[in-house]
């Protein structure tokens, strides 16, 4: 990843874009080039795939919003106090296997 986001991971890094930029509209693909720089189009489509997973991951935690019939395009609305919910610190508490 391109610098500063190189020391964070994705999810960090757009959700810093994101909160960069509240209630700005973002495409998935201006996150990936912001991230990345420009790709070669096996690289972008590969990239656009995980993006994917990744933006909806964040949806799920509530980091950002799912822009309504806009494909691929997402949102930080400040107003809505977005951010990572309690389970993520729990989760991987839970999924320890006990002996």
């Amino acid at each position: 990843m391109n610098k500063p986001y190189d020391q964070m991971n994705k999810t960090k890094a757009i959700a810093q874009i994101l909160q960069e930029n509240p209630g700005k509209v973002m495409h998935t693909d201006d996150l990936s080039l912001i991230l990345f720089g420009k790709l070669t189009p096996e690289q972008h489509q590969a990239e656009r795939a995980r993006m994917k997973t990744t933006m909806y991951r964040g949806v799920d935690q509530n980091r950002w919003n799912k822009v309504p019939k806009k494909n691929m395009c997402y949102v930080y609305d400040p107003s809505k106090n977005v951010g990572p919910t309690n389970s993520d610190t729990t989760k991987g508490q839970k999924s320890r296997k006990k002996t």
